[in-house]
């Protein structure tokens, strides 16, 4: 799968708000806290860990899904969350190595290309209750993938501000 073609955009206005996710909708398509939903070789995936992916994805979509969207919303980024522990374990066995110092370029490079502040980008992140760890572990994902495949290190997002 080609990250660039599963962009999503970040919405950095007003209306930016609005997409803040209510934590009791999230929990409603995902699962109660402390619950372990997934195990991806070995390595579980929690509950916590499934609401900041739908919580992030929302963000990243700028919209305000009803019930059954958000629902769609959550398994697609079960899946998700399955593939990146996949090909985070994949580049462990390889010795692939993402080093926090990759992360915070490519992060960099997405705020410079896309002309959005480092403090933007952590207002959207509050405002929707995302950890940055969680934003950090989608971008180490997607460049132990990249390196794993040989194929050009792209993100899975966009940040675009509107206003």
């Amino acid at each position: 799968m080609r990250w660039a073609a599963a962009a999503a955009f970040l919405l950095l206005s007003p209306a930016a708000e609005a997409a803040c996710p209510s934590k009791d909708a999230v929990i409603a398509a995902t699962a109660p806290d402390g619950q372990v939903v997934a195990l991806v070789r070995d390595a579980p995936i929690t509950s916590y860990d499934w609401q900041q992916a739908v919580s992030l994805r929302v963000a990243l979509d700028g919209g305000n899904p009803d019930s059954s969207a958000l629902k769609r919303i959550a398994a697609e980024e079960l899946a998700r969350l399955k593939a990146n522990q996949a090909w985070l374990a994949e580049a462990r066995r390889r010795d692939i190595a993402v080093a926090p110092a990759e992360v915070d370029a490519a992060i960099a490079a997405v705020l410079r290309h896309d002309h959005v502040t480092a403090a933007g980008l952590d207002a959207l992140l509050k405002c929707s209750g995302v950890a940055r760890a969680t934003l950090r572990g989608r971008v180490a994902a997607a460049i132990a993938q990249a390196k794993a495949t040989g194929m050009k290190v792209t993100l899975p997002f966009r940040i675009a501000q509107h206003g």
